[in-house]
């Protein structure tokens, strides 16, 4: 299995998160399901991550003809109306970042899109309250 590598850009902080190797097995990143999503505290926020292991949970969207595989979950909660800017790039394939509100149920599909499409990076206005992932 190749290894990917996706950075989640959200202007600039810088935290390193990696997935564990054990054994000879690949154990999936934490942040692998929605209801386990990592919490972003506060922006700007930068992240750079592995998601060599993670998986795709029964429910996922395909948006645009493209499957959510091999996904990792962030999650924030805006406290104010903002533009907010993010971006995904990888080294030797095409990532794409979908953005959903709401809180996930049994599965990711609870979750509404913000983004109908996902792409690489995007702009989206937050609404005050509001529970993105």
């Amino acid at each position: 299995m190749r290894s990917r590598r996706i950075l989640f850009v959200v202007f600039a902080v810088v935290a390193s998160v990696l997935s564990t190797v054990a054994a000879g097995a690949i154990i999936g990143p934490a942040n692998d399901d929605a209801a386990n999503a990592a919490e972003i505290d506060s922006f700007p926020y930068r992240m750079t991550q592995s998601n060599e292991g993670a998986t795709s949970e029964d429910g996922e969207y395909t948006i645009c003809n493209t499957p959510g595989d091999e996904t990792v979950w962030y999650t924030f909660t805006a406290t104010s109306s903002e533009a907010l800017f993010y971006s995904a790039t990888a080294d030797d394939w095409y990532p794409y970042v979908w953005v959903f509100k709401g809180e996930p149920g049994a599965d990711p599909g609870d979750l509404t899109p913000v983004n109908p499409c996902g792409d690489y990076w995007n702009i989206i206005q937050t609404v005050p309250g509001t529970t993105y992932y």
